[in-house]
Formats: structure tokens, C-alpha cells, sequence
């Protein structure tokens, strides 16, 4: 049985959001280190 999906799931932008959460996880690690350097 077929169940169509949402009409608020789009493919390009489920892309880009996962695309966004990326690049901000990956802009935590060198974050975290200016703050602590900063902080010693």
C-alpha cells in the first residue's frame, strides 16, 4: 500500500536544511577551540 507523503516534505529543501545543519556542526569544533584558547 502506497502512502503519498506531506505536501510540506520537499526534497530540495530537506537538502539544503540537512546541508545547513553540516556546515553549523562543523563551525562548533574550531569555535569551541577560539573559545577556550581565549579563555586560558
Amino acid at each position: 500500500m502506497y502512502l503519498p507523503a506531506p505536501s510540506f516534505v520537499n526534497p530540495g529543501e530537506n537538502a539544503w536544511q540537512l546541508t545547513a545543519a553540516t556546515l553549523v556542526g562543523l563551525q562548533t569544533i574550531p569555535g569551541l577551540a577560539i573559545l577556550c584558547g581565549g579563555l586560558v
